[in-house]
């Protein structure tokens, strides 16, 4: 039973880290460039009651093993690097990447870091900078007497100055890809950097070799969907309540393995009882009186098995009545 305990607690440790990773996503549903993450399992050791091969008691070989299981455990989260929606703002600056890649910006210490957030602004000295001050990796400047701007497809980035007519390139905007981007690692304010198992990074012009194209005007948006989160979010939610059912149930049998261990015969009295509704678990109360029904509904101030009477605390009338209970989620109260 200790193992069945330590199992289900894995199990419940693992989508608790599930719900929190869940989160995150639904945290970051507007954010710019956001990529959702998934949490991966792996199952844990197993111990080996009978191999497969073995010889059985009447002479046979068994065909299969008895193995049993020790839980679960989160092993990495994968970052999922799909396209996200484009929004059109209208601002020149705002700039989308339509396909692979990552911006390049200069940290404070020198280093490169990457992103698909292209919310860029002008710096006071000209230069296009994140919404964090980070200067782009390019080095664009805009010159002040600069009246238009424009960014075309390729990164190529064009101004038109005051009183003239002819536009003028002063830079390329280029962008690094990886042959792992789920490698990188995130570091907060839309930006990743490069590890070991990102691999170095491939500089290139946007719309060659594999990179995708800059759309001017544009922000991609989160990747995240909420439906498809939220049906995580209520699987997980199932699935930390089955494992807490698991050590209650582990529980219960070990109280029925001391009774057996004390000398006691096992009878309604001193068995130990099985519940569907536990102090604390929110329940369905059905009123019934004559040929109306009512339904609210309430928490169980104790425990109770099928067809016993359980207190039950009413949210809507702020009382406790007793009622039966028929289901682990339903009680009825009789003869209103």
């Amino acid at each position: 039973m200790i193992r069945a305990m330590r199992t289900a607690a894995s199990g419940m440790y693992a989508q608790k880290l599930n719900v929190d990773n869940i989160s995150n996503n639904l945290a970051n549903v507007n954010t710019t460039g956001f990529k959702k993450a998934k949490l991966e399992f792996q199952d844990i050791l197993y111990e080996v009651m009978r191999m497969a091969g073995a010889t059985s008691q009447v002479g046979f070989e068994v065909p299969v093993e008895l193995q049993i299981g020790y839980g679960a455990r989160p092993i990495a989260t994968q970052r999922i690097f799909s396209q996200g929606t484009l929004v059109n703002t209208g601002h020149p600056f705002d700039l989308a990447i339509q396909g692979d890649g990552f911006f390049m910006v200069t940290l404070p210490d020198g280093t490169e870091a990457f992103t698909r957030d292209g919310a860029l602004k002008i710096s006071r000295d000209g230069d296009l900078v994140t919404s964090d001050g980070y200067l782009l990796a390019a080095a664009i400047t805009i010159p002040a007497e600069t009246v238009e701007s424009f960014v075309g497809v390729d990164g190529t980035v064009t101004i038109r100055n005051a009183g003239e007519t002819e536009v003028t390139d002063i830079g390329q905007i280029t962008l690094a890809k990886f042959l792992n981007p789920a490698g990188l690692s995130a570091i907060g304010g839309n930006l990743y950097i490069q590890t070991t198992a990102s691999g170095d990074f491939i500089e290139g012009v946007p719309g060659e070799d594999g990179l995708g194209q800059i759309k001017a005007g544009f922000l991609e948006m989160s990747n995240v969907e909420t439906v498809e989160e939220m049906v995580n979010l209520i699987i997980a939610q199932r699935a930390y309540e089955i494992n807490s059912k698991a050590i209650q149930t582990a529980e219960d049998m070990m109280q029925a393995k001391k009774t057996l261990k004390a000398g006691a015969v096992l009878t309604g009295s001193n068995i130990c009882p099985v519940y569907v509704v536990r102090r604390g678990d929110r329940v369905n109360i059905e009123i019934r009186g004559g040929d109306v029904s009512v339904r609210t509904v309430g928490t169980a101030k104790e425990n109770g098995g099928l067809g016993e009477y359980i207190k039950v605390y009413v949210e809507m009338t702020k009382s406790t009545i007793i009622c039966k209970v028929i289901n682990s989620e339903t009680v009825v109260l009789d003869n209103v």
